[in-house]
């Protein structure tokens, strides 16, 4: 994992939130133990999933290290979750791991992987109500847009090595 990064940060929190939770007392019982690890494996393993898939779905390929990446074995976790993307452009997010679909699907795509189809369960909306909710959802991301600054604004206030 990246040491730098909010998930350890997740998992240390969630370590022992879950460690209080259940492990309650000092009897430490077997059950009590094969449950904690299991769920944290659990927890450790999407997070491990979702960095590969930075890596795995990369289209850079100006070394072999980078060649690697894109052709190494991934987890069967992660395969399935590529192959349902491509196949329909749908993302589940399961027993509540830390990243959402939200997360999932920017990754997938802005990392170039597409869906061959589109989500079958469109077609049980009607017309008028998908473009409402498209509507709803352009309108979110322009008045997010609005209120933040660009590029080269945030660059001049926050990072200036001038300053």
């Amino acid at each position: 994992m990246e040491p730098l990064e909010s998930q350890s940060i997740h998992l240390i929190q969630v370590g022992i939130s879950r460690l209080l939770a259940m492990l309650p007392d000092r009897d430490f019982r077997q059950p009590d133990i094969d449950r904690y690890n299991r769920v944290m494996a659990f927890e450790y393993e999407k997070i491990r999933d979702f960095l590969i898939l930075h890596f795995k779905a990369t289209s850079r390929n100006d070394t072999p290290y980078w060649d690697y990446l894109r052709e190494m074995a991934i987890p069967d976790y992660l395969a399935d979750k590529i192959a349902l993307f491509e196949s329909y452009g749908r993302i589940f997010r399961e027993n509540e791991e830390l990243f959402n679909d939200t997360s999932w699907f920017s990754v997938m795509v802005g990392q170039g992987l597409r869906p061959r189809g589109y989500d079958p369960m469109v077609d049980v909306m009607p017309v008028e109500e998908l473009r409402a909710r498209m509507a709803d959802i352009r309108t979110v991301i322009a008045r997010s847009a609005e209120v933040m600054p660009d590029h080269r604004a945030f660059i001049r206030d926050h990072c200036d090595a001038t300053a």
